[in-house]
C-alpha cells in the first residue's frame, strides 16, 4: 500500500507526498498539475525545480488570450501539454490549485477546466512497488471539436543523460526510422550521441543553443540516468499506423543549460465535445 501525507515543499507550498516501496513522489496542490519531485531510495530529486522562476511566458505574451490568469511557469517536474506546440495555445497558465483523490494505491489529480479552450486535464498515478502507471487525460468540455495530441513532459534535473531506446537493426530496402530536429539545433552538437541501440543526449551547463530531437520511437522506451546514478524509465505504447505530430514524433528529448526534458506524445486526435482522450506512461526507477 502507498503512504500519503501533506507537506510543504520548497517554493511550491502544500504538496501531496506519496511513497510506494523505494519511490516517493511529490504532487503540487497549490498550482499545476505538476509532479514536482521524484526520489528513489532517498536519492536527489531526479526532476528539475525552477525555484527562481527563470522559465516563464510573461503576462504580456499571454494576456491577450487568457486574460488575467498570470504568466506561464515551467515550475519543473512532470506536466501535461497538448501538441503540436503553439503560442499562446500550448502555454496555459496552470497556476490554480489542484484537488486530489486517494483510493487504494491510486492517486487522481482533479484539475480545473482551462479557460478559453474549455479543456479539462487530469492525471492518475497508479502505484505498484517501484513502478507507477501514469494516465494523462484531456476532456473536451467545449462546444467544438479540438485537434491535438497529449504530450507528457518530464523535466529532468541538471546533469545526467537522456536516452531513446531504438529497435534492433534489421535488413530491408525501405527506411525504418526517422528523426526530426528543431531549427535552433546543430547536428554537430556535442550533446547529441547517436548509437546502434539508442539515441543519447547529454546535459551541459555551458551557455549554447538548446538542442531537441524527436523520433517515432517504436520501442516506446526512453530513460534518463541522473548525475547520482538513478535511472528513471518511461514506457508507452506506440502505433506506427497512426499520425503523430512534429513530423511523426512519439518521443522527444530537449536540453538546454538548465535542464533536460524527456517527452512522450500520443497520436493526433480530433476530440469531439464531451469526449475524453488518454495517454499512458509506465514509470520505473532503478
Amino acid at each position: 500500500m502507498i503512504r500519503t501525507s501533506l507537506t510543504d515543499y520548497s517554493i511550491y507550498g502544500k504538496c501531496l507526498s506519496v511513497t510506494s516501496s523505494d519511490v516517493t513522489l511529490l504532487v503540487t496542490l497549490e498550482v499545476g498539475p505538476r509532479i514536482i519531485s521524484a526520489t528513489y531510495k532517498g536519492s536527489e530529486n531526479v526532476f528539475y525545480n525552477d525555484v527562481h522562476g527563470k522559465t516563464v511566458k510573461t503576462d504580456d505574451e499571454l494576456g491577450c488570450y487568457y486574460g488575467p490568469l498570470g504568466g506561464w511557469h515551467i515550475y519543473g517536474g512532470h506536466r501535461l501539454w497538448c501538441a503540436p506546440e503553439s503560442l499562446p495555445e500550448t502555454y496555459y497558465p496552470d497556476n490554480a490549485p489542484v484537488d486530489h483523490l486517494v483510493s487504494g494505491d491510486k492517486v487522481t489529480l482533479l484539475c480545473p477546466v482551462r479557460a478559453v479552450t474549455s479543456l479539462k486535464p487530469g492525471i492518475t498515478l497508479d502505484f505498484s512497488g517501484n513502478t507507477v502507471k501514469v494516465t494523462h487525460t484531456m476532456t473536451n468540455l467545449s462546444d467544438k471539436t479540438h485537434d491535438f495530441a497529449l504530450w507528457a513532459l518530464s523535466v529532468m534535473a541538471p546533469g545526467g543523460v537522456a536516452e531513446i531506446v531504438e529497435p534492433p537493426l534489421s535488413e530491408g530496402l525501405l527506411p525504418s526510422r526517422s528523426a526530426a530536429f528543431w531549427p535552433y539545433c546543430s547536428l554537430a552538437d556535442e550533446r547529441f550521441v547517436p548509437g546502434k541501440e539508442s539515441i543519447k543526449v547529454t546535459f551541459s551547463a555551458k551557455k549554447q543553443n538548446a538542442f531537441k530531437i524527436g523520433v517515432l520511437n517504436t520501442t516506446g522506451v526512453c530513460r534518463f540516468t541522473s548525475r547520482d546514478g538513478v535511472t528513471f524509465e518511461k514506457r508507452t505504447t506506440i502505433d506506427p499506423s497512426l499520425t503523430y505530430p512534429d513530423f511523426g514524433c512519439s518521443c522527444e528529448i530537449y536540453t538546454c543549460d538548465s535542464f533536460t526534458e524527456l517527452e512522450t506524445i500520443s497520436p493526433m486526435k480530433k476530440v469531439a465535445p464531451g469526449e475524453t482522450v488518454s495517454h499512458e506512461e509506465t514509470w520505473s526507477f532503478s
